[in-house]
């Protein structure tokens, strides 16, 4: 997730989601997750609830970690919370002359302490947690219960905001869970499409009228979001219905020409000049997704990130001065620990879906499941271009060949009816088509098979079920 551009209309409340974060504060649980795809405002709601806490008749001390704030070594979220407060305190002691040079005790555990003794819990904020290191997702277990040790002894609450694909093996003791259970998941607030009233709300603030999107992506945050800030930029584009993938391909051309205009001013290139500088970014553009499908989280190491964004003068072939500043003042990409991100996750996943080797892939994680294991597997959360590599198939070569695919992991599920790639890789991809009528079919095999597992008994994956029955009840 990334926070609107300052031009960007307040987003609309989500009333949902604020009773429950009231809910969770007025309660006696730690822990609150606020689960759902990429795109569907789960950073905006954890501004709203910090901008809420803060404004409010007593203020509220809240703290706002990302998953890249945290280190390998980390033995609980107190670690990053830790190091959260050293940096503020630098930069408040260097930015004023009034605070004193030493600020004296400003641990999680004092501020938790004061905070708890004033009746207004300490809340930490963690955004994306998908994007913690590696090795540190390798024993997010050993992570959680230090975490969950952590939150008893102190009185401090947390807010996780992630995929389902996180929450699922996050392993946070029930009791401490805020929420309900849906799609087998454990205890937590789902965070999804705008309601009908809330859609139209928001297409009117960002003064988009009716029929500009398709239905189906009619209510979906983040595309309203990004069709708004295009629509401001080009008023005389034709009128909609677009969908979301013609609304990613817009954003990308219009942050590629905000950056080569950038790139542009200092040596007053204008017109056709420009438009072939944007071409150019462009190019880098695809070429750090390219990268980012590397080992990973999904994100731009410092080293790579410099190559394809140069800070100073650019390779001849590039031409210009300052790549990097550019690519971030306009917030395509944003820091992300040590390296760099794309700053919205559902486009990062779209975008590096058209990089990606899908041959590849699914024998990787699906159809080779014997043999050496690479020691720190595909995180779950990296689904997302997969999922969007597929779609792409019916796009460029007609949803029969989508319908292939679909089947093929519909018998690798046969194979392997615990193999949680080929569930999920089938369900979400069934969830996003636009329409299902051409896949018909293997959702009759797909029914057929759940039908006749249950009949004997055998393991049938739960969100598969679920899923399923939602796309059975979608339009």
């Amino acid at each position: 997730g990334h926070l609107s551009r300052a031009d960007t209309p307040e987003p609309v409340e989500r009333t949902a989601v604020t009773e429950e974060f009231a809910a969770f504060t007025e309660g006696h649980a730690s822990v609150l997750g606020l689960v759902g795809p990429p795109g569907s405002g789960r950073t905006t709601q954890l501004a709203a609830l910090a901008a809420r806490r803060h404004r409010g008749p007593a203020p509220a001390p809240t703290l706002w970690l990302r998953g890249a704030d945290l280190a390998d070594t980390d033995a609980s979220v107190a670690d990053a919370a830790r190091r959260a407060l050293a940096r503020a305190a630098r930069i408040v002691t260097t930015s004023s002359d009034t605070v004193p040079a030493d600020l004296g005790d400003l641990t999680p555990e004092r501020l938790a302490r004061l905070s708890r003794a004033a009746g207004r819990p300490l809340f930490l904020l963690l955004d994306g947690p998908e994007e913690m290191p590696p090795v540190l997702a390798h024993r997010l277990a050993e992570w959680t219960q230090g975490t969950a040790q952590w939150l008893a002894e102190t009185g401090a609450r947390l807010v996780v905001a992630c995929r389902a694909e996180y929450w699922e093996g996050a392993g946070f003791p029930e009791e401490l869970l805020h929420g309900e259970s849906r799609w087998h998941l454990p205890p937590c607030v789902h965070v999804g499409d705008l309601t009908e009233d809330e859609a139209r709300r928001a297409r009117a603030r960002y003064a988009l009228p009716d029929g500009t999107l398709a239905a189906s992506d009619a209510r979906h945050p983040l595309t309203l979001r990004l069709l708004s800030e295009v629509s401001a930029a080009l008023p005389d584009a034709p009128p909609g219905p677009v969908d979301r993938d013609q609304v990613f391909e817009a954003h990308l051309d219009l942050m590629c020409l905000r950056i080569a205009v950038r790139l542009a001013t200092p040596s007053g290139l204008r017109g056709t000049a420009v438009r072939r500088l944007a071409a150019k970014v462009s190019g880098q553009v695809h070429e750090a997704a390219r990268r980012s499908l590397g080992p990973g989280q999904g994100e731009l190491d410092r080293a790579s990130f410099e190559a394809v964004f140069p800070w100073g003068r650019a390779p001849k072939r590039l031409g210009g001065t300052g790549w990097a500043s550019a690519v971030l003042a306009e917030g395509l990409l944003v820091p992300a620990g040590s390296g760099y991100r794309f700053a919205h996750e559902e486009f990062a996943d779209w975008i590096q879906g058209t990089h990606l080797d899908l041959d590849e892939a699914l024998r990787a994680l699906v159809h080779r499941r014997t043999g050496r294991q690479h020691p720190l597997p595909v995180p779950h959360h990296r689904v997302g271009p997969v999922v969007q590599a597929l779609l792409l198939v019916a796009r460029q070569h007609g949803t029969p060949q989508l319908a292939y695919r679909l089947e093929e992991l519909l018998h690798a599920l046969d194979a392997d009816p615990h193999s949680w790639w080929a569930a999920r890789l089938l369900t979400e991809t069934l969830l996003r088509v636009p329409d299902a009528t051409p896949y018909t079919d293997v959702l009759r095999q797909l029914a057929d098979r759940l039908v006749a597992g249950r009949n004997r008994r055998e393991p049938v994956p739960g969100r598969v079920r679920a899923r399923l029955l939602e796309r059975a009840a979608a339009p």
